[in-house]
């Protein structure tokens, strides 16, 4: 065998070990008990249904996803 598949080797027997053990860290710790919840964490409760209260590009230029689902540019802004 050469240096290189032996270095292979290693590193997958080191990368399956770190996996298992990180696997069994998270079944130890309840990581896996409620799948739900992080799911839902990222709304917030007085948020309206369906109106999005913050967007990415900010305002100001560029392109942005129109709610009615189509890719749209605004005054003044240039799309490549």
């Amino acid at each position: 065998m050469t240096i290189a598949l032996v270095t292979l080797f290693l590193l997958v027997i080191a990368f399956s070990a770190i996996a298992i053990w990180a696997f069994g860290w998270a079944a130890r710790t309840g990581q896996f008990q409620n799948l739900e919840k992080g799911a839902r964490s990222i709304f917030a409760l007085d948020e309206p249904i369906g109106q999005p209260t913050d967007r990415f590009p900010p305002k100001g230029g560029g392109p942005a996803f129109d709610p009615a689902g189509d890719l749209t540019t605004r005054p003044g802004s240039v799309m490549r």
